[in-house]
């Protein structure tokens, strides 16, 4: 996935409009999973991972990998309290 690591500065800048702008249109790509945010802490400028499918069908994979790995999660807790219980 195409990353980009500028800070929003430097992004106003180059487009010649204000950081308020460049952070408006900032949260509505994320908003709309077009964008992902990584954070890598004060001072430093945050990564933006471009997601080149459609960010509602990106968002929507996110929510299933997420859930998949709750199941996953849970079976493996319920098979752990299984042969707690009968392993004795």
């Amino acid at each position: 996935m195409p990353k980009v690591n500028i800070s929003q500065q430097t992004l106003a800048e180059e487009m010649n409009i204000s950081v308020d702008r460049i952070q408006a249109w900032l949260k509505e790509l994320y908003d709309e999973g077009w964008i992902e945010v990584i954070r890598r802490g004060k001072k430093l400028t945050s990564i933006y991972v471009l997601h080149p499918i459609s960010g509602r069908l990106w968002k929507d994979w996110l929510l299933l990998k997420k859930a998949d790995l709750k199941i996953r999660s849970d079976h493996e807790l319920a098979r752990r309290l299984r042969d707690s219980l009968y392993h004795k």
